[in-house]
């Protein structure tokens, strides 16, 4: 296994331009900068230095404060969606969706990466002795079986740079035995980045050639990369455990950067526990949500903005305050009791920024969630995935989208049903607090009374 270093190695596929991210009280990356070319990278640092946090970084879990991260030409800020496809981080927590059984989430994961390849996942499914695992549900899979799992679906999902956290933890020796096996290809590949942190082989030297990207926790930069020969020792060792998704950082307009994926909802789920309440900072900005409402409504009244303006500029407003992955606003459509619909009509996503909406929701193909809905005027849902109203919307919109919590609120114009806000949650269940329900219900009187004005003033409106 002594391979030449790979002729691609010195075209970077992944740049890191200026990077600025960290903790509350914990600066971890200021101004750093580094570049990732084909073949292995070895992330190597001191405990605490950042290198599951970089990882996610680089896959999208996290957002960075600032700067620029980019695949070949493609920059995650301006295209998500694009950079998405190209990247596949596989940490070390649960696996999404632990309702679906592997072929499931395989399918899913197949719908999401274009160049995902079938061929090598049976392969790799074999050589990890999932085959008996096949018809369990990922959460009835022990820990061992779920790391090969989401190791199957890093393997085969063809993406041009894959991010590695700690992948050797929790493998049996034949498990172990074809991922070096793997890894042993991928030294050599001239269009693909493979990027790996945490302990390495037991035997300690690493048997290919690799670049080396070392992360200095005192300087908060990255040392000089280098490549080292495949007779080199890499003494890994077990970073200390570090906060998790909590700390990632939220949009405040159209132009930051926020990509999170599964491959984006895989990553973003796979961040440990359902999260059990918002941070103060959050709390403290719902009670400036009012006032700010209500200057939106002004400016709407005084046409200082149009109505697509206003529903966007609600729409950021909900999500920055919620600090929710999404904020949407759905009009209610249909006469008759039991024909209703609900078109979403503005829509400001962290990752993909604002849109115009467009997706149409009907009475008489979710019946569950429109009575729920509508009996109560208020649906928050903890785990969409499990809840028995909410079953039907599952397959054609959260799982594409990644959502696993929502909060909607229904409101009247002069006493006609009229519309829906709704905030949705992707990665880990999220419980809404009774005080986040009662300001979502606030707002959307306040739109409500806004919305009667508008529509009652002698004009054609939108």
């Amino acid at each position: 296994m002594n391979h030449a270093a790979p002729p691609g190695r010195a075209q970077p596929l992944l740049t890191v331009e200026q990077l600025d991210f960290g903790y509350p009280g914990r600066p971890l990356f200021t101004a750093w900068s580094a570049t990732v070319s084909a073949g292995l990278t070895w992330l190597q640092g001191r405990p605490g230095s950042g290198k599951s946090t970089l990882l996610k970084l680089l896959g999208g879990a996290l957002a960075p404060a600032a700067g620029r991260l980019l695949i070949g030409p493609v920059e995650a800020a301006s295209e998500p969606r694009r950079y998405r496809q190209q990247v596949f981080w596989c940490g070390d927590g649960p696996l999404p969706f632990d309702h679906l059984r592997p072929p499931e989430y395989f399918g899913f994961l197949q719908g999401l990466y274009p160049g995902f390849d079938v061929g090598a996942l049976g392969q790799h499914v074999q050589a990890f002795g999932l085959a008996g695992h096949l018809q369990q549900r990922l959460g009835a899979l022990p820990s061992g079986a779920q790391r090969k799992v989401a190791l199957a679906a890093a393997l085969s999902a063809g993406t041009r740079v894959t991010l590695l956290d700690r992948p050797f933890d929790g493998l049996d020796p034949s498990a172990r035995g074809h991922l070096l096996a793997t890894l042993d290809s991928a030294a050599t590949h001239a269009s693909r980045a493979w990027v790996l942190a945490g302990p390495g082989v037991d035997a300690g030297p690493a048997p290919w050639p690799a670049a080396l990207l070392e992360l200095d926790r005192r300087e908060r930069r990255c040392n000089a990369v280098s490549v080292v020969p495949a007779t080199a020792d890499i003494p890994f060792r077990r970073p200390a455990s570090g906060p998790t998704g909590a700390a990632a950082l939220r949009h405040r307009g159209p132009g930051a950067d926020l990509p999170p994926p599964l491959h984006t909802i895989g990553r973003r789920m796979s961040t440990a526990a359902p999260i059990a309440g918002p941070a103060s900072g959050h709390l403290s900005s719902l009670d400036g949500l009012p006032a700010a409402v209500r200057a939106h409504n002004a400016d709407l009244l005084n046409d200082r903005l149009s109505v697509a303006d206003y529903r966007a500029r609600l729409c950021v407003e909900l999500q920055t305050t919620f600090a929710c992955s999404r904020a949407s606003l759905w009009r209610f459509g249909g006469a008759a009791p039991g024909d209703l619909s609900l078109t979403c009509v503005a829509a400001f996503d962290e990752a993909e920024g604002p849109s115009s909406g467009g997706d149409v929701l009907n009475q008489s193909e979710y019946h569950g969630y429109f009575e729920a809905l509508l009996q109560h005027g208020v649906y928050a849902s903890i785990d969409v995935l499990t809840d028995p109203h909410l079953q039907g919307l599952v397959a054609p919109y959260f799982l594409p989208r990644g959502i696993r919590s929502l909060l909607d609120t229904t409101f009247k114009v002069n006493g006609k049903i009229f519309g829906v806000v709704c905030i949705e949650q992707t990665g880990a269940p999220r419980d809404w607090t009774l005080r986040e329900r009662q300001a979502l219900r606030n707002v959307s009187s306040q739109i409500s009374l806004a919305v009667a004005r508008f529509y009652a003033r002698p004009r054609e409106r939108d």
